[in-house]
């Protein structure tokens, strides 16, 4: 099996110099292999493991997109040192099957060591670890998404620095809840459409507006219109607020809320100051 997405830096770049909506997904499940998690490649427009076998490693065959055991045993016959195949022997003569060799007990779906997230890496058969203490506010190493990984908990900041410094994107772990847009390039873990697809992109549900969906979990990144006395416009592509009101200008994310004017007219973008006119 492939690697999996397990840590926010497989998600999250850097603000500098990149739209921040890039960081949760392509509007479609994919256009390309990097827009797929961990090694995933990207194959007619869908996010999978494998495309031929050549793609998986020597013990697995690509099925259906996915790389699966062969189950095979090993090679080789009669009795041998340790590490051959059947036969008699000490322990460590191999069946084909089992964690990747240098990964030990560690799977590819990670375990949680203290506030450390640990996995193994099967592409290179080594253990990867990310401390989740090491970003502000630090995150929490917990279950999320069928993985044991850095995520946040419902309540808290899914907007955060990393130890260099740079704002990413985290998830959100409880079910349900997406990652709120707020001003000053903030997030919270809160609410929100409680699952989406990749059609539901730039498109309002309800009163939210969603900016990415991660849409192999259904993971939303959006803006609240109701929240702000706003509503939620497809046509005019994120939240239309009244004068006067609070707003979310482009703060390098790509997003920003659109503005009635007094007496009515033609809505405009958030001004930087954060106050629609």
């Amino acid at each position: 099996m492939r690697t999996p997405l397990v840590l926010l830096l497989a998600l999250a770049l850097p603000l500098a110099g990149c739209d921040l909506l890039s960081l949760l997904g392509p509007t479609g499940d994919c256009a390309q292999d990097s827009d797929c998690f961990g090694d995933d490649l990207c194959v007619d427009g869908e996010c999978v493991e494998c495309e031929n076998d050549r793609d998986c490693d020597d013990d697995e065959e690509c099925d259906d997109g996915e790389c699966e055991r062969t189950g095979g045993e090993g090679e080789g016959e009669g009795e041998g040192e340790p590490g051959e195949g059947e036969g008699e022997g000490d322990p460590g003569e191999g069946e084909g099957e089992g964690e990747p060799p240098g990964c030990g007990a560690v799977p590819d779906t990670g375990i949680c060591v203290g506030n450390t997230s640990r996995y193994c890496d099967t592409t290179t058969n080594t253990v990867e670890e990310e401390n989740c203490s090491n970003f502000t506010p630090d995150l929490q190493c917990q279950a999320a998404f069928g993985l044991n990984m850095c995520a946040a908990d419902a309540g808290d900041d899914c907007i955060v620095e990393d130890d260099n410094g740079d704002k990413v994107v985290a998830f959100c772990a409880d079910e349900g809840v997406g990652c709120r847009l707020g001003s000053g390039v903030t997030g919270t873990c809160q609410g929100g459409p409680g699952t989406c697809a990749a059609s539901d992109v730039n498109r309002c549900i309800g009163g939210d507006f969603i900016l990415r969906c991660t849409a192999e979990i259904g993971y939303p990144w959006y803006v609240d219109c109701d929240a702000r006395s706003g509503t939620c416009d497809n046509a005019q592509g994120g939240c239309v607020l009244p004068s006067a009101s609070a707003c979310i200008p482009d703060e390098g994310t790509g997003y920003n809320d659109l503005c009635t004017p007094p007496g009515g007219g033609t809505a405009t973008a958030c001004p930087s100051g954060g106050t629609c006119p």
